[in-house]
């Protein structure tokens, strides 16, 4: 009896080794540890939105001049007017109301690290906007507007959906300097801040 059970363990036992020989055989490991293909920075153009308090916000064109460097220009420009006459003649303005907001900017970014779909860079940029509000009627005029440069460095990381969407969050410091009108009276802010930003884009 004690042969028989003994017979029947090697039997199991050889069996298991068999049956890991082929779970571990070399067709089996690469299908195991097959790499991921990549899809990081295959195409040098992008094309997006984006939102960043560090390099501005708008519309985005980014180029990749090398292996690891790319450079990101964003801009926005937004007008509006607004006007009431006295009477149907349309030859009084009782009240006359602009906006207009500019805003443009520009990225450096470096990579960092890189696996087959997320990449993480550092980033240093800066931009200048422009909001700018005029209200005159026949008794009194008002201008409010800010002027706002800022420059800062930051980290961000980018993740790829697929070869061409992607988006990216971005955190870091940077110096803000706003000059201010306010009720016709001038002002100053400066002063340093959190960054931060998000975006998508489109390679081509």
């Amino acid at each position: 009896m004690k042969l028989l059970i003994t017979f029947l363990a090697l039997m199991a036992i050889s069996s298991s080794l068999a049956y890991s020989d082929d779970l571990f055989s070399d067709d089996s490991a690469e299908v195991f540890f097959e790499k991921r293909e990549n899809i990081v920075n295959i195409y040098d153009n992008l094309v997006g939105v984006r939102y960043s308090n560090i390099s501005g916000y708008g519309l985005s064109f980014a180029h990749r001049f090398s292996e690891s460097y790319e450079f990101l220009i964003c801009g926005l420009a937004h007008y509006r007017q607004s006007k009431r006459w006295e009477d149907m003649s349309k030859r009084v303005i009782t009240d006359e109301n602009k906006d207009v907001l500019m805003d443009f900017g520009v990225e450096l970014k470096r990579d960092f690290i890189k696996t087959s779909t997320t990449c993480i860079y550092g980033l240093i940029g800066t931009y200048y906007s422009d909001d700018t509000q005029k209200n005159s009627s026949l008794y009194y005029g008002e201008e409010t507007s800010n002027k706002n440069f800022s420059i800062g460095v930051g980290i961000g990381m980018r993740v790829f959906l697929d070869k061409r969407f992607s988006f990216n969050l971005n955190f870091g410091y940077k110096f803000d300097h706003t000059d201010k009108v306010s009720n016709n009276s001038p002002g100053l802010d400066e002063g340093t801040n959190v960054g931060l930003g998000a975006g998508i884009d489109f390679g081509f």
